[in-house]
């Protein structure tokens, strides 16, 4: 008589469950899914929203996680093992540690940038990841406080891709203020508005510039580091309040500093030629090779009207010349501006021309002209262009009058003018396409008192909170290196006749701290990367200073403590396989294998 088999336990069940192929197959599609999801965001969100919301997702792991624990269950559940399985499981453990490889990398690797200026040394690599630095400053004299014992600092990480509103970093204590981020934009575009502001602040002009393309509202703020001038290209506009009458006086006057004179560059190795004005006006000169020039006529204040180029008594200097340029029967006419030398014409020409280039050096000569708005002692508001080499005068610009910029075709009008205004500067989220940068909106209260500050990524500002002052930083968090890097020398090759960069170098020196080891010199380049005690350098980017300073290396440093882990894993995944190809007898009868296997 056969026995009864006892049923399998809850155990055993559920081993068989998480083994079988229909859990393997229901991963693999959810899987698919993921994957299909990561690269649907990754195209409209962009790739660091796809790994914050699919790859380094908390139910994107959780499925890889299973998807380990069912290769690890298929192999469980055959035990005692047996010879023929010996393939089954090296390829099943070879994705394992193929997994579990990529979350040490995850979990433990490192990746971010290190900019160093040639001649100084640096340790700190910048990740990716962003947060938000609470320092308190050292309190007042006479508060008790020891000098010796530093600031409290607080730390706290802010995801880069998430919405954050109203979230709270920190709650009050006797020693630490309350912290929360009132407004976080991923991507954010800054917009500076002007706005009335107090007795104390400086005037502000709003204007409006049409022509040569512009036509906008523009506006230039006094004593402003960043808005008291603009650079709209063919010209820039900066405003300029009066110290005193001694000084506006001064400032309203035409400044002649260089003899006016036509100067022409006939090429070909000759040497220029120089014609004084008013004198040489008319005059027959010879510039080499049968060419000859005259000037024709010379305008103080040129301007384009109903008959041409004419010279108005009530414009402002705007000094241009008319050249003949002749050799022959070929005759060219250049009119050429001062102000505006990119704006010159030249009729008759013939291929290259009887001459290289005509200019006029006069007064405001200059390649951009600056239009300045001079405020006055009791507010009155002049305009006056001006160059290198000189300024015309000023003209009386009240607001709604119309000024016309010499021969440009721009027409200058004063909008609105605020005896006391002030910047303020508004965020708003980045439009699909648009380049926008992360900003964060923090709010702090100590004891009753409370204050918000908004903050641009590498920003830090001052929050007073009663009689203490907290300093808050929004930036990339960073780590410190065991060692120092100090670039000595940065190198430029670029491909012969241009200047597109070939390759570029950086020859560093390694300083281990604690003096453990010697300093070690190595050259990066962008096929030659440098790898130090688990770290590699790449030569990524580079910052020429030219006459501004040194220059600046920039390098992406990585550090991957699982990548032995998943070389190994392919050597067994290989291994494994390999021995599902090799032939071998098998015994005849029943087939071996399980059904059930994935």
């Amino acid at each position: 008589m056969a026995t009864r088999q006892a049923p399998p336990s809850a155990a055993k069940r559920l081993l068989r469950a998480l083994g079988s192929v229909k859990f393997t197959l229901l991963l693999l599609a959810l899987s698919a899914l993921a994957l299909a999801a990561g690269t649907l965001v990754e195209r409209r969100e962009g790739a660091r929203a796809a790994r914050t919301l699919v790859y380094q997702s908390a139910w994107f792991q959780g499925a890889l996680f299973l998807m380990a624990v069912n290769l690890v269950a298929a192999v469980l559940k055959r035990f005692p093992l047996k010879r023929r399985h010996i393939p089954f499981v090296i390829t099943h453990g070879a994705i394992v540690l193929l997994l579990a490889g990529a979350w040490i990398t995850r979990a433990f690797g490192v990746e971010g940038r290190m900019a160093i200026r040639e001649g100084e040394k640096e340790d700190r690599i910048y990740l990716e990841d962003l947060q938000v630095e609470a320092r308190w400053e050292a309190p007042p004299s006479g508060m008790g406080r020891r000098k010796d014992v530093p600031s409290p600092v607080w730390d706290f990480p802010i995801p880069p891709d998430r919405d954050l509103q109203a979230s709270p970093l920190q709650e009050e204590s006797a020693g630490r203020p309350a912290l929360w981020v009132a407004r976080y934009l991923p991507s954010a575009v800054p917009r500076a508005k002007l706005v009335p502001g107090g007795d104390q602040d400086p005037p502000a002009v709003e204007f409006l510039v049409a022509g040569r393309g512009l036509h906008g509202f523009q506006w230039v703020l006094a004593n402003h580091p960043l808005f008291r001038r603009k650079n709209l290209g063919p010209l820039e506009v900066e405003i300029l309040p009066a110290r005193d009458e001694k000084f506006f006086r001064e400032r309203k006057k035409a400044l002649d500093r260089r003899p006016r004179l036509v100067e022409i560059l006939p090429g070909k190795g000759l040497p220029p030629v120089r014609i004084p004005l008013p004198e040489g006006l008319g005059k027959l000169v010879s510039c080499g090779g049968g060419v000859t020039a005259r000037v024709k006529r010379f305008l103080t204040r040129a301007r384009v009207g109903d008959q041409g180029l004419e010279d108005a008594p009530s414009a402002p200097v705007n000094p241009a010349a008319l050249v003949e340029i002749k050799k022959g029967k070929n005759l060219e006419t250049h009119t050429v501006f001062s102000l505006f030398p990119e704006f010159s014409v030249v009729r008759g020409r013939r291929g290259k021309g009887l001459v290289e280039k005509v200019l006029l050096q006069a007064s405001g000569a200059g390649s951009v002209p600056l239009v300045t708005i001079l405020v006055g002692p009791k507010n009155e508001l002049f305009v006056q262009i001006s160059a290198s080499i000189g300024r015309g005068e000023a003209y009386p610009c009240p607001p709604g009058k119309r000024i016309v910029l010499g021969n440009l075709g721009m027409e200058f009008t004063v909008q609105r003018f605020l005896k006391h205004a002030k910047a303020r500067t508004e965020i708003r989220p980045a439009r699909p396409g648009e380049k926008g940068s992360p900003w964060i909106v923090l709010g702090a209260s100590h004891r009753g008192a409370s204050g918000e500050v908004r903050l641009a990524l590498g920003e830090s500002k001052i929050l007073s909170l009663g009689p203490r002052d907290l300093s808050l930083a929004f930036g990339r968090r960073f780590l410190r290196l065991p060692f120092q890097v100090e670039l000595l020398d940065f190198r430029l090759r670029t491909y012969p006749g241009t200047k597109r960069p070939a390759d570029y170098q950086s020859l560093v020196r390694i300083l281990p701290e604690g003096g453990e080891g010697k300093p070690l010199k190595r050259m990066i380049s962008m096929n030659r990367p440098l790898s130090f005690r688990g770290y590699k350098f790449f030569q990524s980017s580079y910052r020429l200073g030219g006459m501004k300073g040194p220059d600046v290396t920039i390098l992406t440093v990585s550090r991957d403590p699982g990548a032995p882990v998943v070389y190994a894993a392919f050597i067994l995944l290989l291994l494994g396989v390999g021995w599902y190809l090799v032939p071998r007898n098998r015994p005849s009868g029943k087939h071996s294998g399980h059904e059930d296997e994935p």
